[in-house]
């Protein structure tokens, strides 16, 4: 079950405890002092009695073994003795010392039996004399002569010496079986089973293989197979043997995905920080195709000396930046201490929000909550214009967290870095795109779930929108003072930064399984708050306190507007027009001319702010919505509401009906629909 077998048994409680979370079938074993086993020649507890009384044995522990149906026996001692076997009052057995070990009660012998407590005393003293006396040379290993015989109580013992002497040959695995039942054959008598004769083989070629210096990888190693022995040493028990260059060596080779997948399991197999292990892995990771690997410098986060109170951590960190800027909403510090610590956690998060720091002016403080989230986060890395290209390499690279500032700049009108940053807001997201490896263009896919912070005048997008939590921020006004945020030049600032990483450092890697396995409740938020909140709550819920308390206050506070796509303007504009006009059916002429009329929906302007909305660009819209104009009738009535006057006989003009929108007025638009303004027209004729 381990590389090296018997070789491998420890008293070291740790490693203990990870054999058993692997197997809880790993044996104990007793050792340290002097063990007499009694292998044959025993029938009973009484017989193991009487034959301690005739050798003169104190009272000891007496241990029955998982031989059956004999009653094989270890009597354990404190002390030394010299190793070694022995025939005594037609008792066979071994005597075992100097970090020797027995099985220890509740062990399972191979052929399923259990070793038991029989006389349940403190270990006494060995006799050195006597066991002395009892011992006597073991059987020679060299090749026996004509008409040798082994006997019962001798032939495990010979055959694992014989078993020695053909290993060092160079016999193994099937060879060495064949040879070591031959001799069984000639000369145990009787002889072996078997099967045993088999296990003794294979235990010998295991420890002789796990001894030879293994093979070394080739250059052209699979990061598949990179996983594999990480993962075999993991499930043997025996990482923390291994050279740690080799582990990170091929955690480096292996895909980020597949790390992501295994970085908890190795570092807690290692007895590290899961971001030691980051960092140790990062160093050793090959440069991307195509280029140099980017240089980006992070932040130190080394962890703190002593375990940190969660709750303490989370209010010094809001007080710290309510030092530097003044927040519209007064939870918003606690929400902002919150997502910093939340960077150091992230990969334990299935969906971990950006953070939308949004003011109507400029100078409200937003570059200054940037520059304290640069000092605070968890590999905080600036952006303030970044192409697409740029982006999701940096994060399939450093897995940062992106601070990007001056967004209205740059992101509103760059719908693909828009897409890029949607897809990173859940774990697992990617992107494709071909990169030359060797002469040839090939598909390479790119990580792209990370922290995101942004900053903008406005409002962002409704796709960022719905995936954002917001801190709004306004200018102070002249009776609010704040300090100056310039930890470079200002030396307790810079302290107050690296203790408040240090302490999330050790905090996160001391809770991340808490973390992660918590259920906050969210059911009073929507759906969308929910998966965007749960993360912030988890957090709230694992350091205690009131602090969930305060981010679900927040969760409540009103987001800022955000801009609405084309569609929704364009259903606004049509429930508007219907219940204005006060018609069920409207000819898809007038429809366009009444929406031409909303100056401020920018219809006149909608082919790239110049050309107007025609019939074929409304139906080519409307088809979003499952809609198509069709031929209706319209009465007289309704020719006359519409134009000056009529015709003499009803019209069949293209247009759309009222009920056509009824249910996505209903689903997708707010409020009551109000009066606004339409266009005049001539009659049809």
């Amino acid at each position: 079950m381990v590389p090296h077998g018997v070789k491998e048994a420890t008293d070291n409680e740790s490693q203990i405890r990870k054999w058993w979370s692997i197997d809880p079938h790993f044996n104990p074993g007793i050792t340290g002092g002097v063990i007499v086993d009694a292998d044959t020649g025993l029938n009973s507890l009484e017989d193991a009695i009487s034959f301690a009384e005739a050798n003169q044995f104190p009272s000891t522990l007496l241990v029955r073994t998982g031989r059956r149906p004999e009653f094989g026996a270890q009597f354990h001692f404190t002390g030394e003795a010299v190793n070694g076997l022995y025939t005594a009052r037609g008792v066979s057995g071994e005597i075992r010392s100097r970090n020797e070990y027995g099985m220890g009660p509740g062990s399972v012998h191979p052929s399923g039996t259990l070793y038991e407590v029989a006389a349940d005393f403190p270990r006494a003293i060995a006799p050195p004399d006597l066991l002395r006396a009892f011992r006597k040379k073991a059987p020679s290993s060299k090749e026996p002569k004509p008409g040798f015989k082994v006997g019962e109580g001798e032939r495990f013992y010979w055959l694992r010496s014989q078993c020695g002497r053909l290993v060092n040959a160079g016999l193994t695995g099937d060879a060495l079986f064949a040879a070591l039942q031959s001799l069984n054959e000639t000369f145990c008598n009787p002889p072996k089973p078997k099967d045993d004769v088999r296990t003794l083989a294979d235990a010998a070629t295991e420890k002789f293989t796990a001894n030879v210096e293994p093979p070394q990888p080739a250059q052209e190693d699979s990061g598949q197979a990179a996983l594999l022995r990480v993962l075999d040493w993991i499930v043997k028990g025996f990482l923390p043997r291994r050279p740690a260059e080799e582990t990170y060596a091929d955690l480096a080779a292996i895909s980020r995905e597949e790390y992501e997948d295994v970085r908890e399991t190795v570092a807690n197999a290692l007895g590290i920080r899961v971001s030691a292990l980051d960092e140790f892995v990062n160093k050793r990771r090959p440069a991307k195709a195509g280029g140099e690997e980017s240089q980006v410098d992070f932040k130190p986060s080394v962890s703190w000396t002593h375990a940190v109170d969660g709750l303490a951590l989370l209010r010094d960190t809001a007080a710290a930046v309510r030092r530097f800027i003044v927040f519209k909403n007064p939870q918003d510090a606690e929400v902002v201490a919150t997502w910093v610590l939340g960077t150091y956690l992230h990969n334990e998060f299935g969906i971990f929000p950006r953070l939308g720091v949004t003011s109507t002016f400029p100078e409200s403080g937003k570059t200054t909550l940037m520059d304290f989230l640069e000092y605070s986060c968890l590999r905080s890395v600036r952006g303030d214009n970044v192409s697409v290209s740029v982006f999701f390499r940096v994060i399939d690279e450093h897995h940062p967290c992106l601070l990007l500032d001056e967004c209205d700049t740059f992101l509103v009108k760059n719908p693909e870095l828009i897409g890029v940053l949607n897809s990173g807001h859940k774990k697992g997201g990617y992107v494709w795109r071909t990169e030359e490896i060797n002469g040839k263009f090939v598909a390479v896919r790119f990580g792209t779930y990370a922290p995101v912070a942004y900053g903008m005048i406005g409002h962002p997008t409704a796709t960022f929108f719905s995936r954002s939590i917001f801190i709004r921020l306004d200018r102070k006004t002249a009776n609010q003072t704040v300090e100056d945020f310039d930890p470079e030049e200002n030396l307790e600032q810079m302290e107050l930064m690296e203790n408040l990483r240090r302490r999330m450092v050790r905090w996160a890697d001391d809770h991340r399984a808490e973390v992660k396995e918590c259920r906050p409740d969210t059911g009073k938020l929507s759906n969308r708050a929910r998966n965007n909140w749960r993360a912030l709550l988890k957090i709230g819920q694992v350091a205690g306190g009131d602090w969930n308390s305060i981010l679900m206050t927040a969760a409540g506070c009103p987001s800022p507007l955000t801009r609405k796509t084309t569609q929704e303007k364009l259903l606004k504009d049509i429930r508007n027009i219907f219940h204005t006009r006060s018609v069920d059916r409207l000819p898809s002429e007038v429809l366009v001319a009444d929406l031409l009329a909303q100056k401020q929906s920018g219809w006149s302007r909608y082919h790239e702010g110049r050309t107007e909305l025609d019939e074929s660009d409304l139906a080519d819209l409307l088809t979003d919505f499952g809609v198509e104009p069709q031929t209706h009738h319209f009465p007289k009535e309704v020719q006359l509401s519409l134009w000056q006057k009529a015709k003499d006989r009803p019209l069949k003009l293209r247009g759309y009906l009222l009920e056509q929108f009824a249910g996505l007025i209903a689903t997708y638009l707010k409020g009551a629909a109000e009066e606004v303004p339409v266009g005049s027209l001539h009659a049809p004729f």
